[in-house]
């Protein structure tokens, strides 16, 4: 699985989720601290698709964190509302990505249950999409 299709799964998935395996993580190998989790803005890009352009759209507040774990860095950026859960998602997703960057063994067994989870999270999404769309109203216009 590659590292920003997991990232995607974790930021989408639950909050126990992810914190359930830095916590594995966490238990058996000493964690550094690079940096502290903090509020960071950045960019969007955007490609236009007529001219194949790229042109920025905006700026998005992140939350971000680094850390070493087994000598391997790992980043974590979480885009929440809530900033003591972003703080702590962030940190989450830092020591699960240094885990994979340091091709621990507890991330064989990680790659299985994260496809589950992102088999979950496009059930709900298919789902929500379905209450959407029982809303939505056609506008027509008739002529004669």
């Amino acid at each position: 699985m590659k590292r920003r299709q997991r990232s995607e799964i974790l930021a989408r998935s639950p909050e126990g989720f992810a914190q359930g395996l830095a916590q594995v993580v966490s238990q058996k190998y000493p964690v550094s601290l690079i940096q502290t989790p903090q509020p960071v803005l950045v960019m969007v890009k955007q490609r236009e698709s007529g001219r194949n352009s790229l042109f920025y759209l905006g700026e998005v507040l992140l939350t971000e964190a680094k850390v070493t774990v087994a000598g391997s860095i790992g980043l974590g950026f979480i885009q929440d509302d809530d900033e003591d859960r972003a703080e702590r998602r962030a940190l989450d997703l830092a020591i699960i990505d240094a885990a994979y960057n340091a091709q621990l063994p507890e991330c064989a067994a990680w790659d299985e249950m994260l496809q589950a989870q992102s088999i979950l999270i496009d059930q709900a999404l298919a789902l929500e999409q379905g209450r959407i769309r029982q809303s939505a109203v056609s506008f027509q216009t008739m002529d004669k």
